[in-house]
């Protein structure tokens, strides 16, 4: 990487450009990386709800087949093959990314994880009782 950003530092105009796409690429993870890598991050916040999610429809919440099956599904749409059937887990794991999405924005503006629990919960009729500790 560090002979990259020497590259780019000493070239000019569309050098430079094509070193720096190749950087961009070199450095991008995959979307289904950064799903996982989210939803574990946001684990201890949003947790409690794709648990129960997945619990209610008799299946077991997993990061990585969740990972799996949105990049999969992604990939079908992007590529034209809208004649697959879609796997119910997807609608779950879609019904989760909400939650996650939700709570990454709330983070971001600094909300405490209590208070983004509480708002899910209330946003999307949840039922959870959650005490402040």
């Amino acid at each position: 990487m560090g002979k990259m950003q020497e590259f780019i530092n000493t070239s000019t105009g569309k050098k430079k450009d094509i070193f720096k796409r190749l950087l961009k690429l070199i450095n991008s993870d995959p979307l289904s990386e950064k799903i996982k890598k989210s939803a574990e991050d946001f684990a201890d916040i949003i947790g409690c709800f794709g648990e129960h999610l997945y619990k209610i429809n008799n299946a077991k919440m997993n990061y990585s087949e969740m990972e799996k099956r949105l990049a999969d599904q992604r990939n079908d749409f992007a590529h034209g093959n809208i004649d697959i059937d879609i796997n119910g887990l997807s609608l779950l794991d879609l019904m989760f990314m909400e939650f996650l999405i939700y709570a990454m924005q709330l983070k971001k503006f600094e909300i405490d994880d209590l208070s983004i629990r509480q708002s899910i919960n209330d946003l999307f009729h949840q039922n959870f009782v959650f005490e402040n500790k």
